[in-house]
């Protein structure tokens, strides 16, 4: 079932981003207005060209809930020349020219799109007063709505403003456009002793109608990219903490167990002999050539014979105090009883 829904959404997504903007703003602005007629209300005309920002000033209260409108003063616009009649506080009733469905017949057959267009890009001349501007946009009314006389001639700007007019025919309000709501009381009569019929801008608000469509099709995603979000993280977190526990403690034992037993032995021997570091070196190869001194042997090597029988080092006490600087110390006996140097003349006493 939920699948189906999503299939369902996802459809009504791809249908919509096909159809053409015009289309979709009108289903939109249709939706905004009531399915019938806009509903009644209070309404009051100012006197003729008196306007704020046209050539009358609309009043509007007493609204009924089904006319999307709110009390208050909005800029209207004749739609029949030669009718000097107005309302004063009366009801009327009023209608979105975007409804067309549920317009009165003699409203049906007006070019509300032309009329759309023109008061969304109206023309202003220069250097003319606001009452000039607002006699060439009602020149520009009358003229597309089929007067071809108008009260106040023809200007190059309300000629220019029929003509762009003309040229958009099919033109459709966009969210934040003027749309002209029609203000109706007896209806297009011809009798100049009539009542006026007019209509006034109101700024269309589209309802954000696709706000709720990417959410739906966007909420299974999030739910599949989830799951593999919690599998990566325990990877690489669990390598990291055992490879650099585990080297730390193997490496530290290793090396401090051959370090104190090296360097132990070596350190007594040479002490004594800091002189001659050259002699010394030589002196441990030969004594396995003199095996027969055993007296001064026999003292220091006794723990050691037992480990190794065949070539055990020995302590040997070596005086120089006879031997001028510079003369040689080689040969058997030269500087201790039974101790033979020979480095082939380069040993001297320094």
């Amino acid at each position: 079932m939920k699948k189906l829904c999503y299939t369902f959404f996802a459809l009504s997504l791809l249908v919509s981003l096909f159809l053409p903007k015009s289309i979709i703003a009108v289903q939109a602005a249709q939706s905004s207005v009531s399915s019938g007629s806009s509903g009644g209300a209070t309404v009051r005309y100012s006197d003729w060209l008196t306007g704020t920002h046209s050539t009358l000033d609309i009043f509007v209260s007493n609204i009924t809930d089904e006319t999307f409108l709110s009390n208050g003063v909005y800029a209207g616009w004749c739609i029949q020349p030669r009718v000097t009649g107005l309302l004063h506080g009366d009801t009327a009733t009023i209608f979105s020219s975007l409804d067309k469905d549920n317009l009165p017949a003699d409203l049906a057959g007006l070019p509300w799109d032309k009329i759309n267009y023109l008061l969304n890009h109206k023309i202003r001349g220069e250097n003319k007063t606001d009452l000039e501007y607002f006699k060439d946009v009602q020149t520009a009314v009358w003229m597309l709505l089929g007067d071809e006389n108008p009260e106040f001639g023809i200007s190059p700007e309300a000629q220019q403003m029929l003509e762009d007019a003309n040229a958009h025919a099919g033109f459709v309000p966009q969210d934040g456009d003027i749309v002209a709501y029609i203000v109706y009381s007896d209806g297009m009569l011809k009798d100049e002793s009539s009542v006026q019929e007019v209509i006034i801008e109101v700024i269309l608000q589209l309802p954000p109608t696709e706000t709720p469509t990417p959410t739906v099709t966007e909420s299974p995603t999030p739910t599949e990219t989830s799951t593999p979000a919690p599998t990566e993280s325990p990877t690489p977190t669990a390598p990291t903490p055992t490879e650099t526990s585990t080297p730390a403690p193997t490496e530290s034992p290793t090396p401090t167990a051959p370090t104190p037993t090296e360097t132990s032995t070596p350190a007594p021997t040479e002490s004594p002999t800091p002189t001659a570091p050259t002699p010394t070196a030589s002196v441990t190869v030969t004594p396995s050539a003199t095996p027969p001194i055993t007296p001064t042997a026999t003292l220091t090597p006794t723990p050691t014979v037992t480990s190794t029988p065949a070539c055990v080092p020995q302590i040997i006490t070596v005086d120089f105090s006879g031997i001028a600087p510079g003369e040689s110390v080689e040969g058997m006996g030269k500087v201790a009883t039974g101790l033979n140097i020979d480095a082939k003349g380069t040993a001297v006493k320094i």
